[in-house]
């Protein structure tokens, strides 16, 4: 009920009736309109000040005998405002009071309840606000869970969702004790080639069949994600009956089948390593010893599905161990050169040496090259150790200058050093010194100038035309191409030890060693045959023109003392 402020009328507001008077004339528009129950117009006027304490109030409406019940609610300077309702006792009430409907509406009949006041109202309406809005949120925030933990392109789990249900599944799993599980990490061979030769809109196509896939296998008996790129990763929930080797095969045939794809044909190869999770075990051990599992049936070439066993566990604590090893032995150069003698066919003399890398650990004896280089290399300490093996040898071939030997050294480089550092490194390692240029060869695989070519081609044209020489080490081997031949500035060539040990008694390896020997003549290349075993190879490699030789035959690899040992030997073979 409001009163207007020019004619004093009451006026139906809402469920409430409202009374707003200007101060100054409050106690005029309340002495005519209204008879104050309680309290008096003083006390009203004051509760403007104290509305936080919300009090009830009781108007009786002048002229009627209707009674007003209701609260001070908004106070605002020069304002009092009044929220109230008609006060009813009985069934008919309002008709014994004479009170219109069409003045108080809307209204409530039911007998002996005071009508709720405009501020329960409010209250109500603010609370029912509160809970459509809080389930506004709560779908909003779910929604935006769903999708942070769903990967947009296969519409799969992505990594963050999967592992946070995969954990789930685990503790639920665990609780319950009634089945095994099976974790299996996936990526797909030749990805890359498939975006390179079809394009990246048939890439993602294939990501998709594949995700497709695998959810059709695993159905609801477990959990599928995709990690980034072409990697998936499986949860796999088996009964007692069910048999895991057959399951991941056929997880692998369904994968494997060829797809459709804008008239292509794309054939699909996956790679899968598998782990169980034992009780207790945590899903980041499980994708861990997946991850291992497929890695080392990569490196061993043991087909397209790959277990994690107890023994594979123990051959990586021991690959682990020996990994630490290795830093340490580089940290503290304990990894030496041996040198092998480089003859001169022709006569027998001694003109140089290769230097080997040779590491003996004291608890484990003897580490073989082929098993120290590959963990340096995934240790990214492989640049280190060319560094260190390159100062070493340059120390020795300083001293046994300086004792009137006079022969040169050949040092191995591989790609992680084939960088436009070596260059000063190298230069720097000679002037340290005092070594002339031409006294050091760097010996160099095609595969290693093939990683990065413009890299390679430029320092090597910085290093020859310094006076370094260059040697294309394992030659016939790999991507061997005579092109490198022309495109590099290579001195010479190494022909590898699988055309060298049937070269007497194979007429196909004669033919091919005699074709490499005339062309390398032509270009005007020194020619070295490595892996010779015995004076019939030797004696062949003589006669098509091969200028130096090396292998067991001529010397094994030895610390520099014991090199000593061959001169008296090697001149012995030349008379």
């Amino acid at each position: 009920m409001l009163i207007g402020e020019e004619t004093g009328e009451l006026l139906s507001v809402g469920k409430a009736l409202l009374c707003l008077v200007p101060e100054q004339a409050h106690r005029q528009y309340f002495d005519e309109l209204f008879d104050i129950v309680t309290p008096d117009i003083e006390t009203l006027a004051d509760a403007t000040d104290q509305a936080s304490e919300q009090t009830s109030f009781f108007i009786k409406v002048s002229g009627s005998p209707a009674t007003l019940r209701g609260q001070i609610m908004i106070p605002s300077p020069g304002y009092i405002l009044f929220v109230g309702s008609i006060l009813v006792t009985g069934a008919n009430s309002l008709e014994e009071l004479g009170v219109s409907l069409n003045v108080f509406s809307p209204f409530d009949l039911t007998p002996d309840i005071v009508i709720l006041h405009k501020f329960r109202d409010l209250e109500n309406r603010d609370l029912e606000a509160r809970v459509k809005r809080l389930a506004h949120v709560s779908q909003a925030h779910e929604e935006m869970s769903e999708h942070a933990n769903t990967d947009e392109l296969t519409q799969i789990k992505n990594r963050r969702g999967f592992w946070s249900a995969g954990e789930k599944i685990l503790k639920e799993l665990e609780e319950l004790n009634t089945s095994r599980l099976l974790i299996a990490l996936l990526d797909l061979d030749g990805f890359k080639s498939v975006n390179d030769q079809y394009g990246h809109d048939t890439g993602d196509a294939l990501l998709r069949t594949t995700a497709e896939r695998i959810a059709n296998v695993v159905g609801t008996s477990g959990l599928v994600g995709r990690l980034g790129g072409d990697e998936f990763v499986v949860l796999m929930i088996l009964d007692e009956i069910q048999n895991k080797r057959a399951r991941v095969q056929q997880l692998l045939n369904t994968i494997n089948s060829p797809i459709e794809f804008k008239h292509n044909q794309i054939s699909i190869n996956a790679s899968i390593g598998v782990a169980k999770i034992e009780p207790g075990d945590s899903l980041e051990l499980g994708i861990h010893n997946a991850d291992v599992a497929m890695y080392e049936g990569r490196l061993s070439n043991t087909g397209p599905i790959s277990w994690f066993t107890e023994d594979l566990s123990q051959k990586i604590k021991a690959k682990n161990d020996l990994h630490k090893r290795l830093k340490v032995a580089i940290a503290e150069r304990k990894i030496k050169p041996h040198f092998q003698p480089i003859i001169d066919i022709s006569d027998s003399r001694l003109c140089s040496f290769e230097a080997l890398a040779r590491w003996h650990d004291d608890d484990l004896g003897d580490i073989s090259p082929a098993v120290f280089i590959g963990l340096a290399e995934e240790a990214n300490l492989l640049e280190t150790l060319d560094q260190q093996i390159l100062e070493q040898s340059l120390d020795q071939l300083a001293a046994w200058r300086a004792a009137g030997k006079a022969f040169s050294i050949h040092v191995n480089v591989s790609a992680p050093s084939l960088n436009h550092k070596l260059v000063d490194r190298v230069f720097k390692a000679l002037g340290d010194r005092n070594l002339e240029s031409q006294l050091l060869t760097l010996e160099l695989t095609e595969t290693t100038i093939l990683e990065n070519t413009e890299t390679a081609k430029d320092v090597l044209e910085q290093l020859t035309a310094n006076g370094v020489r260059l040697q294309l080490d394992d030659f016939g081997t790999g991507f061997s191409s005579l092109s490198h031949l022309r495109d590099f500035p290579v001195s010479g060539l190494k022909i590898d030890r699988s055309f060298v040990q049937d070269v007497h008694v194979e007429p196909k390896s004669q033919a091919l060693l005699k074709s490499v020997a005339s062309i390398a003549s032509n270009l005007t290349l020194d020619i070295v045959a490595e892996g010779i075993e015995c004076a019939e190879q030797m004696e062949y490699l003589r006669k098509v023109g091969c200028h130096f030789g090396q292998g067991f035959y001529i010397g094994k690899p030895l610390e520099a003392d014991a090199c000593e040992n061959l001169f008296p030997q090697l001149n012995k073979r030349a008379a």
